[in-house]
């Protein structure tokens, strides 16, 4: 049995269908991927789903939280900020990952690792309280956690014993359904009430929460372990303040009950303003380690690099594009014509020749197949040994872009007409039409395990489409200009595309976020491509700039010398010791990975 998350559906949990709701009609799945349960709490602007990922081999239970698109609207911005934090401090082994974020109709949905373990409301059915020594502890570990997420500048909002989850003998803080991105501007703003009441502090139950507000829950979830008393059991309304002290059943040190007090204080500026501050009165040590922590370097020093193997400049014309076979040979397309180079050599030998002109060229990863996009509009696919299997028409205008699986099963063309299309090299027939993009479509990018195609047009829209049903997912879209280039991991999560406008977006692409910007490029990157061990990608521009960079932090790693010709584009051999590119002059370079210490900087 599915739900329908259908809002207007009037029988959501009557469907049997495995894709669409008997009843509205509604799309069941989410990303083709993630199938809503059941119901599992949360107020009607943001409902809770228990959910399981059917892509997953063991269908792993997942948490679904919907929002409202009138909720986000006025704060549009902050929220897909919100989302790429939140991802990021998901990253954490004591914070549950954020796994898909998807829009759809007028709702929007964050898809969650589901966390399974006793809660702390559960433990405390059993234990009545817990004493000093354990909430002390217990303390200081969700401070760490919670100084994650305010590094993030982001506030969690519903700080409750539900929400601190002990798995495995190690605290995971959850619930975030509320969280809040904070900035400068949204801090002094009014915003939605959200959180428990009896944890909540006072001025985010009117709307203004800080971070202060979530050392306040956490003091008062303290109180809660402390006594085995709903803190609002604790509080005299009538004289306006706590009276905690009366409920313990075992006494407290006054140090312990200060620190408890500073956490809770009504007047804001009583209060511990941030997770050091209150730290340094927990433990002083915990404190100085987690401030040298802070202040540790992050960067990891190289440990290899890439040495220049070889130049040379064929006499071919232009080089478009290149690829390569496997470990010992490169594809270069040049004109209507494609050429095999062998490791260490400079000789080309012919494979094979097109009707019109080779726009873009690739080979799938198992180096069996070769296909070639072509300016009047057609798709050829070779094998290997040189036979052509398979020759597509269908496109109105050139095909600029391909993407093919890593078997070579299938294809994925990107014209100038605005449309992609998907073709199987095995039936040679065209399986689906992707519907018109708003501008001329730059490049398209693949993954058979991920099931997620991307497309990216000259007005600067990445669409992210299921391959398999054609269900739109999401626009991946920043205050960028025209696509110029995009490339996928081999896993299919991480996404680069390079703009017009200079700049180089890396995304995780399943999550739908923006992770971070690499903008110091002085013309914008004519290609990208992503090595196989994940830890890198190089930027090819058409200044004449060949960079790779860290993908973990978009730091540069190595600059690959300076030219005067601009980059037409840039390959990664299937094991990643090796980098091709060919210049607009048509100059090929071949870069082979070294240890660092070797290279004569």
């Amino acid at each position: 049995m599915t739900l329908c998350l259908n809002p207007n559906c009037d029988r959501p949990e009557n469907n049997n269908d495995d894709k669409f709701c008997i009843r509205c009609g509604s799309r069941l799945l989410f990303g083709d991927r993630y199938r809503p349960l059941e119901a599992m709490g949360g107020d009607r602007v943001s409902p809770t789903f228990l959910a399981v990922d059917e892509r997953h081999p063991s269908n792993i239970p997942c948490i679904i939280k919907q929002f409202r698109s009138r909720s986000i609207e006025d704060d549009r911005l902050a929220f897909r900020e919100a989302v790429s934090r939140l991802y990021r401090t998901g990253l954490h082994p004591q914070l549950p990952q954020l796994l898909a974020y998807f829009p759809r109709d007028d709702r929007h949905y964050l898809v969650w690792e589901f966390i399974t373990g006793e809660n702390l409301e559960q433990r405390l059915e059993t234990a009545t309280y817990l004493n000093e020594v354990r909430v002390r502890r217990l303390l200081i570990a969700v401070l760490l956690i919670l100084n994650v997420l305010h590094r993030e500048h982001l506030i969690h909002r519903n700080i409750k014993p539900a929400n601190i989850i002990d798995r495995n003998g190690k605290l995971i803080l959850v619930g975030f359904g509320s969280a809040k991105y904070a900035t400068r501007e949204n801090l002094v703003k009014t915003g939605t009430v959200v959180g428990s009441a009896e944890y909540t502090a006072p001025e985010q139950l009117q709307g203004q929460a800080t971070f202060a507000s979530d050392i306040y829950s956490l003091g008062a979830v303290c109180l809660y372990l402390l006594t085995g008393s709903s803190p609002f059991e604790l509080f005299d309304v009538n004289e306006n303040k706590w009276r905690w002290r009366d409920y313990l059943p075992e006494p407290v040190s006054d140090k312990f009950a200060g620190i408890i007090d500073k956490t809770i204080a009504l007047p804001l500026q009583q209060r511990y303003t941030s997770v050091l501050e209150c730290l340094e009165d927990l433990d002083p040590n915990v404190a100085t380690a987690f401030r040298a922590s802070q202040q540790r370097q992050q960067k990891r020093p190289p440990t290899f690099g890439w040495k220049r193997d070889r130049v040379f400049t064929p006499d071919i014309g232009t080089a478009i594009d290149l690829d390569f076979f496997d470990l010992e040979t490169l594809v270069i397309a040049a004109q209507n014509r494609i050429y095999l180079n062998r490791t260490n050599t400079e000789d080309l030998d012919d494979f094979a020749s097109t009707e019109s002109s080779i726009l873009a060229c690739t080979v799938s990863r198992n180096g069996n197949v070769l296909a070639t996009g072509n300016e009047d509009g057609s798709v050829d696919v070779w094998q290997r040994d040189g036979e052509k299997i398979a020759h597509f028409k269908g496109h109105l205008h050139a095909v600029e872009t391909l993407a093919i699986d890593e078997k070579g099963k299938f294809v994925v063309s990107g014209s100038r007409d605005r449309t992609a299309k998907l073709w199987s090299v095995e039936t040679g027939e065209k399986i689906r039409t992707f519907p018109e993009a708003e501008a001329p479509i730059a490049s398209v990018v693949f993954h058979r395990n991920s099931n997620l195609l991307v497309i990216g047009d000259r007005a600067g829209n990445i669409g992210v489409w299921c391959l398999d049903t054609g269900e739109f997912v999401r626009n991946l879209k920043e205050d960028t200009e025209a696509i110029v280039n995009l490339a996928l991991c081999k896993e299919g999560r991480i996404l680069i595309s390079s703009h017009w406008n200079r700049v180089v977006n890396v995304w995780n692409v399943e999550v739908g976020c923006l992770l971070y910007q690499v903008d110091r490029i002085l013309l914008p990157a004519s290609s990208v491509a992503i090595f196989s061990n994940l830890r890198n990608f190089v930027v090819g521009g058409y200044d004449g700039s060949l960079r790779t960079f860290d993908l973990n932090s978009g730091e540069l790693w190595q600059q690959l010398g300076d030219r005067s010709q601009g980059i037409e584009a840039v390959a990664v051999s299937p094991n990643g010791e090796t980098v091709a590119s060919c210049s607009q002059q048509g100059t090929i370079e071949i870069w082979q990975r070294v240890p660092y210490n070797s290279l004569q900087i």
